[in-house]
Formats: C-alpha cells, structure tokens, sequence
C-alpha cells in the first residue's frame, strides 16, 4: 500500500519546524536553524537567513502535503515505487531550492 501517510506527516514536520523561523522566534543557537560560518555573531543576518528559510520549509511542506494527497486520490492504483520516488523528489527538490536561496541571500548580504 502506498504511504502517502508518511509524506504528509513530514510535510506537516517542515510546517512546524519552519513557523518559529518565519516569525523570528529563534534565536541564535547551534542546534535549530539555517546556520553556516558566513552568519557568525550578526543577530540580524540570522533573523533574516532564518525567515526566508522558514519561509521556503513552510512552502515546502505545504507543497509535499498537496502532491502528496493527490497521489493518493488520483493515482492510488499506480506503481507505489513511481508514487515514492515522486513524493521523495516533492521533499529534496523544494529543499535544495531553500538552500540555494539562502546561500544567495547570505552571499548578497554577508559583510565583506
């Protein structure tokens, strides 16, 4: 049987996780949070990083828990492993963009 189960709790996770950042409620820290040498003590370089990450993990799981209950509706008869593979690439995807938009930003943003 197809797991979509899965997917959408971990879209639901990226929700959580990614609503403390958005609303700048985390602060500095080593454990929770887009963190990378370029941020080093600058309070106001991590609220920022932190909200479009945030931002982008909110995006992402919202997304995850569409795709994922579409699959289930409209293609539950399908190949599972093909259904995996598409939900798999509906998590990393949206993700690797996070990233990438947030080097970006820290790259424009950084002091030189």
């Amino acid at each position: 049987m197809y797991d979509a189960a899965i997917f959408i709790f971990l879209g639901a996770i990226e929700i959580i996780f990614g609503v403390p950042l958005f609303l700048k409620k985390v602060p500095p820290n080593r454990i929770y949070g887009y963190r990378c040498s370029r941020i080093g003590n600058n309070k106001d370089l991590w609220f920022a990083v932190n909200k479009l990450a945030g931002k982008y993990l909110i995006l992402s799981g919202i997304c995850l828990i569409v795709i994922s209950v579409l699959l289930m509706i409209f293609f539950k008869n399908s190949n599972e492993e093909l259904l995996r593979i598409v939900n798999t690439a509906a998590v990393i995807i949206p993700l690797a963009a996070a990233i990438i938009r947030c080097e970006k930003f820290l790259k424009e943003n950084s002091i030189k």
